[in-house]
């Protein structure tokens, strides 16, 4: 069960934010709306519970599938260097630190590597490898230390205002693909989504 929870974190981790692009073309921070030298920003989502239409409380919302409950640690460029995802403890009414993604950059703050540690007592550390073969195409191939399967190999293609995204398992027994459409402002205007395309 924790195996099927950690691959379906890392499919919408990737899937949610799957437009390179927008990686790309701006900073961490302008892609989050943030102004000014910012060294950290702490996101802590909360549950109203309401009694008779009243505001009675407010409690931590804690979803296990996507971690909203997170702090963000930026360099000076505004590009992130660590992601701290937090979880709930209901007998403790804390946050905890849980999962953590460390991210690394070339001189031209590309991203090179992502590596993610679901949890400190985790063995199941998984890597994430950028290579930019050419101005328009980004590859990534992303290794499981633990199990075989976490291994993926993705690819971002960007021809004018479309960018292709293709997912596939390391044997390619599996190939999923995405075009993003963009309008001459930047701003994604459609998707398409196609399955098991070879």
């Amino acid at each position: 069960m924790r195996i099927l929870i950690l691959i379906i974190i890392l499919h919408i981790e990737l899937t949610a934010l799957c437009q390179h692009r927008q990686r790309l073309c701006f900073s961490d921070q302008e892609r989050f709306n943030l102004r000014g030298k910012i060294k950290s920003y702490t996101h802590i989502d909360y549950q109203p519970i309401f009694e008779q239409d009243s505001l009675k409380d407010l409690r931590i919302d804690d979803f296990i599938l996507l971690p909203n409950n997170y702090k963000l640690e930026f360099d000076k460029n505004g590009y992130r260097q660590k992601k701290i995802e937090f979880s709930y403890m209901q007998e403790k009414d804390s946050l905890v630190d849980k999962g953590l993604w460390i991210y690394k950059y070339d001189k031209h703050n590309r991203i090179l590597q992502e590596t993610y540690c679901p949890d400190k007592f985790s063995m199941d550390t998984i890597k994430w490898f950028y290579t930019y073969p050419n101005d328009s195409t980004t590859l990534i191939h992303q290794y499981g230390t633990t199990y075989a399967f976490t291994n993926q190999f993705y690819k971002y293609l960007q021809e004018g205002w479309n960018e292709d995204f293709w997912q596939s398992n390391a044997d390619s027994s599996y190939v999923t693909r995405k075009r993003f459409v963009y309008d001459m402002h930047n701003r994604m205007i459609r998707t398409e989504e196609y399955g098991n395309q070879n």
